[in-house]
């Protein structure tokens, strides 16, 4: 990769009769992404005050004649190639002369690695019983007897190894061989991590950019990059999808057949298994990593992807009047844990430019990526150093081709008070495919509330069943008549005192008619195993048909999340796109089961049932609305109406429904029609 980028950048500067341009001293490869900074190995040290004092001034030290070496290497012109020696000959000495203090943060990296790998938890080496904890007992001990020793003795371990420890302290009389035995083995682990990572520690491999070895001093004017998208953690379908592993894994539904056949591997001793366990275990450490390291505090909580810890490392290493540039996934800023960065950057107006893309390109339809799916979305996110800023922010989204070549009309400018406006809990962004579009959503904004603050203490939002996490309490309708369960009314199905409910999905509802789908099951599809059979009319006709679903679930499941005591929910798809006709479908539903793609408006509390039954046939016309349609179109990025979108989005408020029409306010004509319209099957006859 280094040698490629020379060659580009010497065939893009090259002059006839000068010799190639000494370049190796601003280039790098290998991971930027465990690295930590000086001050936190410093910290790691632990060494006392006198000997810290000696080390700060021997990296200040080291820092300053770095930072002299680069500049000198700058000022040759590589004129003939004695210059071009001469500046290899300098970088090569300042390469040799920070070897001790690069294996230093080497060390310490690998530590950290390694302690997130094994617990997930922050590397705390000031106490030896929570490290102990932390990552075991042998590792501890080591790690015990490293930090027990002078500071010179660790400078010299870290730079030529276990052997160059001198027999004056073999000799001494309370020397810990024991404890160096297994620091040696500890040593031996991290020195094969290191050199299989390649960490790269941006203070020391690039010592003219960062000033003195306190991070955040200095940085770069530019940081370009388009990082990778890939989630961390493991996909266990996309990992055992290729014909080369095991494709039938894949394709098992569910979830729980799925473990139990990659058990099966660990227990017959499957070569495949340690491959598995190997790809685990590294991306579970990396996930662990961007949550304890510290480095990531914005954007390393959760699932996350690779390009949100890209996205927090430039930032970190950007000057304070520069700028950083790159190509993200659109969830950077519209998903809800990306939040407080984005809010954050447009809250602080550090925000110069955002730009939003479909990957495809005009009505030709060709990709702007060819591996992925035309309807993906991601943007150029340009932002700004501490104190580089802009009051206003040129936006545009669902791009099809360069903002330069786009109708002027596409082009948004926003400030940072539209943000908070339109997402006043997240500080996300919209998506206005037009300046109309923004000052009509904006104006609805101005006029009504968000829904959270609307239905405070009258719903809670409930996602009932994971359909992964919770799919061994699911049977299938060959799995219950096998077992002697029998169908009763509603479509339930009972054994003895017990009962079993039908599952919903989101796919099943549609605006106020919760007979939409049934759903049937086709095993050779991986990416989408369900078929949707449509209701017809003589099934509407029925007030005892209900759709069939893929799963029932038990009663007593259900009851301990949704309490039968007021039997009926507002539901609403969460897998939609803002590019469908219809983006937000709700509906009422009756009490059953429900999977995740399904979630549920409930009942806050038994104090709130007059208020819920008041406002929830209300809310539910409300959500079908082509007015709310329209606002939410706006909102969504992604393929999840997730409940942070849904609260976010304005409604009207309970009092604006004490309007007459005639001899009726508009609560009671949106009520009967909502009436009207969903209760079509005696499953809905408590609502």
């Amino acid at each position: 990769v280094v040698e490629l980028a020379k060659m580009s950048l010497w065939l893009h500067s090259f002059t006839v009769g000068a010799p190639l341009t000494y370049l190796d001293h601003h280039l790098r490869c290998g991971d930027s992404l465990v690295g930590g900074w000086l001050a936190q190995s410093v910290a790691d040290l632990e060494v006392a005050d006198d000997a810290g004092g000696r080390f700060a001034s021997f990296i200040a030290d080291r820092m300053t004649a770095d930072a002299y070496s680069i500049q000198r290497i700058e000022q040759i012109d590589d004129a003939d190639v004695a210059a071009v020696k001469e500046s290899e000959s300098r970088f090569n000495r300042m390469v040799r002369e920070q070897e001790p203090l690069r294996n230093l943060l080497d060390f310490f990296a690998a530590l950290r690695w390694l302690a997130a790998g094994e617990s997930g938890r922050p590397l705390a080496l000031r106490q030896p019983a929570q490290l102990r904890r932390q990552i075991g007992d042998d590792r501890a001990a080591a790690v015990a007897w490293w930090l027990a020793q002078e500071y010179e003795l660790r400078l010299k371990l870290l730079q030529d190894g276990p052997d160059a420890i001198s027999e004056a302290h073999r000799a001494a009389s309370n020397f810990d061989f024991a404890g160096l035995a297994r620091f040696i083995t500890l040593w031996r682990e991290i020195r094969h991590l290191i050199a299989e990572r390649r960490i790269i520690h941006w203070e020391l491999h690039f010592p003219g950019v960062f000033d003195g070895w306190q991070p955040r001093h200095g940085g770069f004017n530019a940081v370009i990059g388009n990082p990778p998208w890939d989630r961390i953690k493991l996909q266990e379908v996309e990992w055992f999808q290729p014909a080369t592993r095991r494709p039938a894994i894949a394709r098992a539904t569910p979830a729980a057949r799925r473990s139990a056949m990659v058990s099966h591997l660990e227990t017959a001793a499957d070569p495949l298994y340690a491959d598995y366990a190997a790809a685990l275990t590294q991306a579970d450490t990396m996930l662990q990593y961007g949550r304890a390291s510290g480095s990531y505090p914005l954007l390393g909580g959760g699932d996350a992807n690779l390009y949100r810890l890209f996205v927090e490392r430039a930032q970190s290493l950007t000057d304070e009047k520069g700028i950083y540039a790159l190509l993200t996934p659109s969830g950077i800023y519209a998903d809800r844990s990306a939040a407080e960065y984005f809010g954050a950057m447009a809250r602080d107006e550090r925000l110069l430019a955002l730009y939003d893309f479909e990957n495809r390109r005009g009505p030709e339809r060709s990709r702007f990526f060819p591996e992925v799916h035309p309807q993906f979305k991601f943007c150029a996110l340009i932002t700004g150093g501490t104190e580089r800023t802009a009051d206003e922010v040129p936006c545009a989204f669902l791009l099809q081709d360069h903002p330069d070549d786009v109708s002027p009309e596409r082009l948004v400018t926003m400030r940072a008070s539209d943000f908070a406006l339109v997402n006043p809990d997240t500080g996300t962004a919209p998506i206005f495919l037009n300046r109309r579009d923004a000052d009509i959503v904006l104006d609805i904004y101005r006029n009504h509330p968000v829904f959270d603050r609307a239905a405070a203490g009258v719903i809670r939002h409930l996602a009932l069943a994971h359909m992964t996490n919770d799919s061994g309490h699911f049977r299938t309708r060959e799995q219950l008549e096998s077992d002697g369960w029998y169908p009763v009314d509603l479509n339930r199905r009972r054994r003895g005192a017990s009962e079993m409910l039908p599952l919903y999905q989101g796919r099943m509802i549609y605006h106020f008619d919760h007979r939409y789908n049934s759903v049937e099951v086709n095993p050779g599809n991986v990416s989408n195993p369900y078929v949707n059979i449509d209701t017809s009319v003589a099934q509407y006709a029925n007030p005892r048909f209900y759709a069939n679903p893929q799963y029932w679930i038990g009663a007593d499941f259900v009851s301990a999340k949704f309490p039968d005591t007021l039997p009926f929910a507002v539901g609403f798809r969460l897998i939609t796109n803002a590019t469908n006709e219809r983006t937000l479908i709700a509906t009422i539903v009756p009490w059953a089961g429900y999977g995740n793609s399904l979630p549920l408006l409930v009942c806050d509390s038994d104090e709130a049932a007059g208020a819920f039954t008041d406002c929830a046939p209300l809310w539910a016309a409300n959500f079908s609305s082509f007015a709310m349609d329209f606002v939410a179109k706006r909102k969504l990025q992604g393929t999840n109406m997730n409940w942070y979108v849904l609260q976010q989005l304005p409604v009207i408020t309970r009092a604006d429904y004490d309007r007459r029409f005639g001899d009726k306010t508009a609560a009671e004509l949106v009520r009967d029609h909502t009436l009207r319209l969903c209760y079509t099957a005696y499953d809905l006859q408590p609502f």
